[in-house]
């Protein structure tokens, strides 16, 4: 039997029904047995089962659905007729246990698939009832314990768990509130944990985000809701940021190597447009009256390029020797993109935590660095702006990559 529309071959289908009217045995089962249906190039199933009348015009189907595509899928299947007064049909499925990698997606699609690590565990579940002249349809799919690892975008995702509920087949929907977490994302050099996506699919075309969590340089990040696809290839998000680590967040943006304490928060709007990945005025705080501090390493970079004989190189002199050590009252941050550039002004207010080796010439009106022979300044208060232009080509790779693969 072959449905060309459908791209559907059912080969070998022998049956036994046992039917006894008016009167009928429950102790006489008929047989069913398929042994193939193949689905386009990539589904192949096979069939087999028991089939049992349980009343003057009701039967039950008891049988198993094997994969020869998937060989570790075993499917349950129960079925029933009921032909007593309205028509009424239920098909219920139920898979076992199974693990899927990246060699099983590669036999269901072949064609679209560029390579990438995948590992998970899952079950589901699949009803399908006539009743009252309607027709329903559940689909419960359970994930846990997986893991991703995308080479190109350089992105690996573990300890993914979710429960998937569609409420509709025919047009793939999902009822709200449908929940992934997961435990670590890493993505280029950003370090993200116990994340928690909760959405739902209004229909196969539309994905509902409602809401984003995750922490990220030992702090919260969370997210408003964003649909996809949008009608013009652009999608703006915040970031709504709690208490990140000031140092974590230096290292994570590959500004400076630090230690230290202190958390910020402020949002961060990400845009994705046209494959590229930019911030628009972001923007990171200290809450009033927490104090913190910054212990700096890499301090060179702020004065790099800057010509010695300049008058900002004494000032960018003296800022990055207090961050070497310096205790703040308040912190800020801003960021912007421009081009393959991520612009960050970092605002300090505070003091530095020992003397600095610099004294102050009146008759050069600033400071200069002096040697170890004396003893040098200590500085009570001092308010330090830096501006840094950091690389943003790796964002911008991954922003691009993305699209080609979502293409």
């Amino acid at each position: 039997m072959q449905r060309s529309q459908y791209k559907t071959l059912v080969s070998d289908f022998p049956f036994e029904i046992p039917i006894h009217f008016p009167d009928f045995k429950q102790d006489q089962l008929g047989k069913f047995s398929v042994s193939s249906v193949r689905y386009g190039d990539h589904y192949d199933f096979s069939a087999s089962g028991d089939i049992l009348q349980t009343g003057t015009r009701q039967f039950r189907v008891n049988g198993r659905v094997l994969s020869e595509s998937l060989p570790g899928v075993k499917t349950k299947l129960t079925a029933g007729l009921d032909l007593e007064k309205d028509l009424k049909a239920f098909v219920h499925f139920e898979t076992n246990q199974f693990k899927l990698n990246f060699a099983d997606i590669r036999k269901l699609t072949p064609e679209k698939q560029k390579p990438f690590e995948l590992d998970l565990s899952a079950f589901a579940r699949v009803s399908m009832e006539y009743a009252d002249r309607r027709f329903k349809t559940r689909m419960q799919v359970n994930i846990t314990d997986g893991s991703i690892r995308l080479p190109e975008l350089d992105l690996t995702l573990k300890g993914i768990n979710t429960r998937i509920d569609l409420n509709d087949l025919l047009f793939l929907k999902t009822v709200p509130g449908q929940t992934v977490t997961i435990q670590s994302i890493d993505v280029q050099k950003i370090r993200i944990s116990e994340a928690k996506i909760q959405f739902s699919l209004e229909d196969a075309k539309s994905l509902l985000i409602e809401n984003i969590r995750f922490k990220w340089c030992n702090g919260l990040i969370s997210t408003e809701s964003i649909r996809f696809p949008q009608e013009k290839d652009e999608y703006h998000m915040t970031l709504f940021c709690d208490r990140l680590e000031l140092t974590e967040l230096l290292k994570q943006m590959g500004a400076f190597h630090a230690e230290g304490d202190g958390t910020l928060n402020g949002r961060i709007p990400l845009i994705y447009k046209d494959g590229q990945i930019s911030f628009n005025n972001g923007f990171l705080f200290s809450t009033p009256g927490s104090r913190g501090k910054v212990v700096i390493e890499n301090t060179d970079k702020i004065i790099a390029g800057i010509p010695m004989d300049s008058p900002e190189f004494s000032q960018l002199d003296v800022a990055r020797e207090a961050l070497k050590d310096f205790d703040y009252e308040w912190a800020k941050l801003t960021f912007n993109t421009q081009g393959d550039t991520l612009s960050v002004n970092m605002e300090l207010d505070g003091k530095p935590a020992g003397l600095l080796p610099f004294e102050y010439k009146k008759e050069l009106g600033g400071f200069i660095r002096v040697d170890a022979s004396s003893p040098g300044s200590r500085f009570q208060g001092i308010k330090l702006d830096v501006n840094l232009k950091l690389p943003f080509n790796d964002v911008m790779k991954f922003g691009n990559q993305l699209r080609s693969i979502l293409d």
